[in-house]
C-alpha cells in the first residue's frame, strides 16, 4: 500500500497473528478460521476495485475489522457510516459500494477516485451541530501503532462505538497484535461495564466516565494489565484510584480526537502533560497555546481534510484549532475544558469540568456533572448533579462541598442547585451528555 507521498507503507498486521484472533461477540464467538473467511468473501468483492470508497452501514466489531483488512489490503477506503446516509449522500462522497448493515454487499451506481492513497472516512460526533465526514490516510491512523514481538494474550474490551474515530483505533490496535476482543451491540456505559464484569479482559482503553463507573460496579476484580484513559479531560483523583486497584497496570491517558488523529500518551501517572512539550514536543507533534488559552496542534497524524471541501479549524499558518481549553500550572499543562461547553452567568464564563473537578475531590463523591440552567436575571445560573459513593451520608458530603466551593471558587462558578443522581449519563462514545 502507497502513502499520499507514493511511499510505500508497511501494515502492522501479521497473518499468523490474526489467525489466532477470536471475537467475542453478543451472539456467537468468532474463531481466527471464521474470521479468515469472513475476510475472503469480502476479499472477493473488492478485488480490482482500488481507489472505490466503500461504505460501511453494519455495526459488528468484527465484521468491520475483516472489511478494514481487505479494503486497506485492496487498495479501498473505507466510509464509516454511523447515521444511515441515503444513496444520493453517499454518491456525494463518492462511495461506489455499499456493506449494509445485514451484511450484504451493493453498488450505488456512484463512483469517484480522486484519493490516491486508502483512507478511512470518519464521522464526528456532531454535538456541535451537523457531522462531518473526516478523512484520514492509513499511513497516519498507523503512525502509533507497532507490531510485537511476540503475539500478546491480551483479552481486549472494545468499549468505544467500533466507527467512532477511538473505536476505530482500538480495532486497529488489536488487529497489530491481539489475541481477544470482546465486543456488544450495545454501547451504553452500563452495557459495557457488565461486559468487562463477564468477560474480564486484560486491556480496556475508554473515557474517564467508563472506568468511574467500572469502579462503582466493583471492577477493581478484573485482571487488568493496561488501562488507557481518553475521549474526556482526566483527573488526578481517577488516576490515583486507578493505581491504587491495579498497582501492576500500565496506566496512561491519551490525547485524540476525530480531526487530529492520535496525537500522544501520558504515562507519569499525572494528569494533564509537562509543559516542556511546548516548547520540545513530543512523538513528532508540536503545541501551542492560543490568546484565548486554547491549545493549537501541528501533527503528522491529523486527518487529510473533510469531505465535500468544508472548510477544516486551521490558525493561519495550518496549525489545527483543538477547541481545547487548558491551563498552565507549574510544570503541568492541563486541560480546563471545551470552548463550547461554557456556561454564560451574567457575561462571566464558567467550564463546567472546572467545577466538576473540584467537586470529585470531596471524599464521598464519586461522579458529578456541572451544567448551566436558565435564569431571567443573568442568563444561566450554575447547577450540578452528583453521584454519591454507596453508604456516604448525603448531608455531610453537601457541607464539605459547600465549604470546598467557598473557599476555591469565583461566586459566578458556584452551583446553586445540587441534585443527587444514581448516575451521569453517558452518549455512545462514553463520554458525558452535557445539558
Amino acid at each position: 500500500m502507497k502513502s499520499a507521498q507514493g511511499e510505500m507503507v508497511k501494515l502492522p498486521f501479521r497473518e499468523d497473528y490474526i489467525k489466532a484472533y477470536r471475537f467475542i461477540g453478543p451472539a456467537s464467538i468468532f474463531s481466527g478460521q471464521q474470521f479468515n473467511e469472513m475476510r475472503q468473501r469480502y476479499a472477493s468483492a473488492f478485488k480490482g476495485r482500488g481507489g472505490h470508497l466503500v461504505a460501511v452501514k453494519m455495526d459488528d466489531t468484527a465484521q468491520i475489522a475483516a472489511i478494514l483488512l481487505e479494503a486497506i489490503t485492496a487498495e479501498l477506503s473505507v466510509f464509516l457510516d454511523r447515521v444511515g446516509m441515503d444513496d444520493v449522500s453517499l454518491k456525494g462522497i463518492g462511495a461506489a459500494l455499499v456493506v449494509e448493515v445485514d451484511g450484504q454487499l451493493r453498488h450505488t451506481g456512484g463512483y469517484q477516485s480522486d484519493r490516491n492513497t486508502s483512507r478511512v472516512l470518519i464521522q464526528t460526533s456532531g454535538t456541535t451541530g451537523v457531522p462531518k465526514i473526516a478523512e484520514h490516510e492509513i499511513d497516519r491512523l498507523l503512525g502509533r501503532i507497532k507490531i510485537p514481538a511476540t503475539m500478546s494474550s491480551a483479552r481486549w474490551l472494545m468499549s468505544y462505538h467500533p466507527k467512532s474515530f477511538a473505536g476505530l483505533q482500538v480495532l486497529l490496535t488489536f488487529l497489530s497484535g491481539g489475541h481477544e476482543l470482546v465486543y456488544g451491540l450495545e454501547h451504553t456505559v452500563s452495557d459495557l461495564v457488565c461486559l468487562a464484569l463477564q468477560y474480564k479482559p486484560t486491556h480496556i482503553s475508554a473515557t474517564p466516565t467508563f472506568w468511574r463507573s467500572l469502579m462503582m460496579a466493583g471492577g477493581q476484580v478484573l485482571p487488568l494489565k493496561v488501562i488507557t484513559l481518553g475521549g474526556e479531560a482526566v483527573d488526578q483523583v481517577l488516576l490515583d484510584s486507578l493505581r491504587r486497584a491495579f498497582p501492576g497496570a500500565l496506566i496512561q491517558h491519551i490525547y485524540a480526537s476525530t480531526e487530529a488523529g492520535a496525537l500522544f500518551g501520558v504515562k507519569d501517572g499525572l494528569a494533564g502533560f509537562p509543559v516542556k512539550w511546548l516548547e520540545s514536543g513530543t512523538e513528532g507533534v508540536r503545541f501551542r497555546i492560543n490568546g484565548d488559552r486554547v491549545l493549537e496542534v501541528h501533527s503528522p497524524r491529523m486527518m487529510a481534510r473533510y469531505s465535500k471541501k468544508r472548510e477544516m479549524p486551521l490558525s493561519g499558518d495550518g496549525w489545527l484549532i483543538t477547541g481545547d481549553i487548558v491551563d498552565l500550572k507549574g510544570d503541568r499543562v492541563f486541560f480546563a475544558g471545551r470552548q463550547d461547553s461554557m456556561i454564560n452567568v451574567g457575561g462571566s464564563k464558567v467550564r463546567p469540568e472546572e467545577v466538576e473537578t473540584l467537586a470529585c475531590t470531596v471524599e464521598g463523591v464519586h461522579d458529578a456533572l456541572v451544567y448551566g440552567i436558565k435564569n431571567p436575571v443573568v442568563g444561566q445560573l450554575v447547577a450540578m448533579d452528583m453521584v454519591l459513593v454507596s453508604g456516604i451520608k448525603e448531608a455531610q458530603v453537601r457541607q464539605k462541598l459547600d465549604d470546598l466551593f467557598v473557599k476555591k471558587l469565583e461566586r459566578h462558578k458556584i452551583p446553586r442547585v445540587i441534585k443527587v443522581v444514581e448516575n451521569i449519563e453517558a452518549n455512545k462514545s462514553g463520554k458525558k451528555v452535557r445539558k
